[in-house]
Parts: structure tokens; sequence; C-alpha cells
């Protein structure tokens, strides 16, 4: 049994690992796309305004951000201002 306890916490400090830079990833996507959208010719703060829609549609189901594969909208809005 000890054998499966170990397997499972490698498995969950594995998946943490992975999450810690998915998340590091989609703030760096964001800057990202706000310089797109400028140089695209379109108002790159309308990612504040996508951010905020995510925070009211998911506000129902919230799981702790570090459970998580993407920042909360909320993080996301902080990076991006």
């Amino acid at each position: 049994r000890s054998g499966y306890t170990a397997a499972a916490m490698a498995s969950f400090v594995n998946q943490m690992t992975q999450l810690r830079y998915g998340r590091k990833d989609e703030l760096e996507a964001d800057l990202w796309g706000m310089k797109l959208l400028q140089e695209a010719g379109y108002n790159p703060w309308s990612m504040v305004a996508l951010m905020r829609i995510l925070k009211e549609a998911g506000a129902s189901s919230r799981a702790p951000e570090m459970l998580l594969t993407h920042p909360l909208p909320e993080s996301r809005i902080a990076a991006i201002e």
C-alpha cells in the first residue's frame, strides 16, 4: 500500500509542477495577445473586458487557483493591467 501512496504523491507533485508552468505560460500568452491586438489596430484593453466576461461566467464554480490549468480571471486582469 505504501507503493501506491508514493505513486499517488509523485503523480500529484508532477501535476502541480505542470500546472504552475501552464499558468505562467498563459499569462505570457495574454501579454503577447495584447501586443498583437495593438499591432493589428484593435484596442488591446478589450482583453480586460474578455477576462471580466470569463470571471462572470465561471463565478459559481471556483476551485483553488493552484489546481487550475489557467490563472483565475482576476489574476489575469491584474497581470494585464
